[in-house]
């Protein structure tokens, strides 16, 4: 008799925890789980914040800092895992600064097919893109996560600081703007000085912007600018010569922008040319290159095919010839005064170079000190962060991809 009573005790005892668990298992939230990978599949662009969402407000969040004139793009994926339909809100919350101001824009991007609100079905997902623009010249701060009600929409509480997400926003990709537009960008692979942010070689003023091998022929503007865009990919080049180059016997460079007394003899001049795209390669930055690498593939001296982009005709269609074909040339080419281009003159030991006087190309020994102009092949995902193109607001870019705050 005892041991009947003891094995009911137990039974009784062992049922007790069970349902213990599976209450505690019902009233526990499933907080946010962040996954951290890359999206590439698609429209998806940036990070993934994976949000697993209960009948509870999810409290964990992710904090993302903007620099100063930048912008990101990511993606909020808010995942059901329970049996019913879950209400949802992509909530934001300023840090730094305290209250979001005129400067800085918080919005689902224009083309993200979810919604920042509305409902989930069970064991589904939605994915919302996000863009924050900082236009402000401080540094920002926001944290961003997802609210949730299991009764409606309305009943979403953003407690606490936090605001749901309202407004849309686009991005302009810079493979879209039109050639000749301006650019703010800054070499770092080996350049120094202001030539990497596009400076011309002897730049005093903007009254006296430079000149190669000949002062009376000055540079007309200086920067960087979209010489052509091919495939959607946007190609920039420096608006003037960022150095002025001369290639002895040898195969030695000079930068000194004086007449030398030999030249290279080599039939296609290859230690000319190389020399080119050794200097071009300084100029180079792996954050906006395209496969972010900085090699000859992706920067180079401007050469004919460049022109040939940019002119839509061939080479020597202008050569030595003023014709009103030449005359076509845009301002990307006729504003820089005398400068190489990395390209051969035929079975010859002369190089083609720009004659800014005559508006045509001309062939010349390597003695002479012209300019270098880069060109650089850019990553499709910039985007545009500012300005509006124009010498004196050029655009302000940033890279699609973002990265995890260490």
């Amino acid at each position: 008799m005892n041991k009947d009573i003891i094995r009911k005790n137990m039974y009784l005892y062992l049922c007790s925890i069970v349902v213990l668990l599976i209450i505690l298992t019902i009233l526990t939230p499933t907080y946010a789980k962040f996954s951290h990978d890359y999206i590439t599949d698609e429209d998806a662009v940036g990070i993934t914040f994976d949000f697993s969402l209960n009948i509870e407000d999810i409290e964990e969040y992710k904090s993302i800092s903007i620099d100063s004139y930048d912008a990101k793009i990511f993606n909020i994926k808010v995942t059901n895992n329970t049996m019913n339909t879950i209400y949802y809100g992509v909530w934001y919350r300023m840090v730094e600064p305290k209250e979001i101001n005129d400067n800085i824009i918080v919005a689902k991007l224009e083309d993200s097919v979810d919604n920042t609100s509305g409902d989930v079905e069970s064991n589904n997902s939605k994915v919302v893109s996000v863009i924050v623009k900082n236009k402000t010249n401080k540094k920002i701060k926001i944290d961003f996560g997802v609210a949730s009600s299991d009764k409606d929409a309305n009943s979403v509480e953003y407690l606490a600081g936090k605001k749901l997400i309202i407004g849309t926003d686009q991005i302009q990709y810079l493979n879209t703007v039109d050639t000749g537009d301006y650019v703010e960008y800054v070499g770092s692979n080996g350049c120094s000085g202001n030539s990497c942010r596009g400076e011309n070689a002897n730049y005093v003023n903007s009254e006296n912007m430079g000149y190669c091998n000949n002062k009376n022929l000055k540079f007309r503007k200086v920067g960087w600018q979209i010489a052509y865009i091919d495939d959607n990919i946007a190609y920039l080049v420096s608006a003037a010569p960022l150095e002025c180059l001369a290639t002895e016997e040898n195969g030695s460079l000079s930068l000194d922008n004086n007449k030398l007394s030999t030249f290279e003899k080599t039939i296609g001049t290859p230690k000319h040319i190389a020399n080119l795209n050794i200097e071009a390669l300084k100029y180079c930055n792996e954050e906006f290159a395209i496969d972010g690498e900085c090699n000859t593939n992706t920067t180079w001296a401007f050469n004919t095919k460049d022109l040939n982009k940019i002119n839509n005709m061939p080479t020597k269609a202008c050569y030595k010839i003023h014709s009103e074909a030449c005359e076509g040339f845009n301002e990307i080419i006729r504003n820089s005064g005398d400068f190489w281009l990395a390209s051969s003159y035929d079975e010859t030991n002369t190089t083609y170079y720009w004659d800014a006087i005559n508006n045509y190309l001309v062939n010349v020994d390597t003695s002479y000190s012209l300019g270098l102009r880069v060109v650089i092949k850019l990553d499709p995902n910039i985007y545009i962060i500012d300005g509006d193109g124009s010498i004196n607001k050029p655009y302000k870019i940033s890279n699609e991809i973002i990265k995890e705050d260490k």
